[in-house]
């Protein structure tokens, strides 16, 4: 299992970020590009625009270690895009949400109709 770096804005408005890396002798690889949206309005609208402009979306719903509805799809190049929202914060120890509160689901409408609970 490999390692996660995670940038997020410091509470000073600087970037800041966390992860690891399980091996520190290797070279590092982006695995994908995750974005953040606002909220479950906007990502549903940016689904609806990336299905009207021909786009295709490979993933819809939620997979993971966090509680984060999202859309996944790829540049010409094949590297994966993630939109997403509401992301599950891990911390320096690398803390996450129990693993039965990851509701995976399929499909937007199923992430929005099946929430994970609000605390851990």
């Amino acid at each position: 299992m490999g390692g996660q770096t995670t940038m997020r804005r410091a509470r000073d408005g600087a970037p800041a970020m966390a992860g690891r890396r399980t091996d520190p002798g290797a070279a590092l690889k982006l695995d994908h590009l995750a974005l953040e949206l606002d909220g479950i309005d906007v990502l549903v609208a940016a689904g609806d625009d990336l299905k009207c402009a021909g786009i295709a979306v490979v993933f819809a719903g939620r997979k993971g270690a966090g509680g984060d509805a999202s859309l996944h799809l790829t540049d010409p190049d094949g590297c994966e895009l993630e939109l997403d929202r509401d992301r599950d914060q891990i911390d320096e120890t690398g803390r996450t949400r129990p693993p039965d509160q990851f509701h995976r689901v399929k499909s937007l409408e199923d992430a929005i109709a099946n929430p994970p609970p609000k605390t851990w």
